[in-house]
């Protein structure tokens, strides 16, 4: 009998007559939910946990009007914070402001809510550990959700060490996890380079390990045996994502191993019990040229010749577990 499998990390938007929220403002398209659908089907997903987009439009059809409340600039040897509207074609930018991602995560959340399909969606909101609340983090935990999603590279996290302690202590006491993009580059040389350094998985684990934290860490920490390590010796705590396995195959400078087919080193590298199915939609691309959408995830993961049981384990037991599902 066939494994139906839980999309452990994927992204949403939505389209109607009056707006457009969730598109990612570097990305040509939008994460809709009847391609994701097809996606799903292809790769016999019954359930999947939804984070909006990285630095995520929200666009008035009506009033042609277009609001981004999260993006960063480096300028005079410091990254600097700042808001975006675009009205009727003229650009202009505004100060931070508090819970950046409030609107998009309330919006998409009663999207998902009123969603009807075959497939079982839980939502995963985006949060700040700069310039989100105490308040606010409270506010999403009541909700009963899974997770909350951080992306340190769109979010402009330059230092770990500055992100907001009553935010890391809310979020040990809730034993909710936090579902974190990795990222790496061995030799950073500009604003972007850096923060793909600072976010590498062996900073975040140790950041999550001081302070008693869940983590799911997307893109198989980078394919860091260091992380590997560090989780066995933590059970139970960490999950690591395994996709897009073909995206990361073919940008091997974010890599911390050579390989020439990544999915087969990850599970060499990683124990079974801690990695887990995801799918990465809208990101599951072959190249960042043509932005080929690529759903053949399962059919490479057959390829391993996993056991039914190690198999069951990566498509759907150990998310269920982690994220109590």
């Amino acid at each position: 009998m066939e494994i139906k499998a839980i999309d452990s990390h994927s992204h949403i938007g939505y389209e109607n007559d009056e707006e457009i929220v969730g598109k990612n403002i570097m990305m040509p398209y939008l994460p809709t939910f009847s391609e994701y659908q097809r996606l799903a089907k292809k790769n016999s997903v019954e359930k999947v946990l939804f984070a909006p987009c990285t630095s995520p439009m929200i666009i008035d059809k009506i009033r042609h009007f277009t609001k981004v409340y999260y993006l960063w600039e480096y300028v005079n040897g410091k990254y600097r914070y700042f808001s975006e509207v675009i009205n009727n074609g003229k650009i202009i930018k505004g100060e931070m402001s508090k819970n950046p991602y409030m609107e998009v995560n309330v919006k998409i959340f009663r999207y998902l809510k009123n969603l009807k399909g075959e497939i079982s969606a839980e939502f995963i909101p985006a949060i700040s550990l700069y310039f989100d609340t105490p308040d606010y983090i409270e506010e999403l935990l009541s909700l009963n959700i899974k997770g909350l999603k951080v992306h340190g590279v769109s979010t402009g996290l330059y230092d770990l060490n500055r992100v907001n302690q009553d935010i890391l202590s809310l979020l040990k006491k809730s034993g909710v996890p936090l579902v974190i993009h990795t990222d790496f580059v061995k030799n950073p040389k500009t604003p972007i380079d850096y923060l793909y350094s600072e976010n590498n998985p062996i900073n975040w684990l140790k950041l999550l390990v001081k302070n008693d934290i869940k983590g799911y860490l997307v893109h198989g920490c980078r394919l860091s045996s260091e992380c590997s390590r560090i989780m066995k010796d933590n059970n139970g705590q960490f999950l690591t994502g395994i996709s897009p396995d073909i995206l990361l195959t073919n940008e091997p400078e974010r890599l911390m191993v050579k390989t020439d087919n990544y999915l087969e080193t990850l599970f060499n590298m990683f124990d079974i019990e801690m990695m887990a199915f995801d799918l990465d939609y809208n990101w599951n691309y072959t190249d960042r040229v043509t932005y080929t959408y690529d759903d053949e995830q399962l059919n490479r993961l057959n390829k391993l010749k996993l056991s039914k049981n190690n198999k069951e384990k990566v498509l759907k037991k150990n998310s269920e577990r982690f994220f109590n599902l």
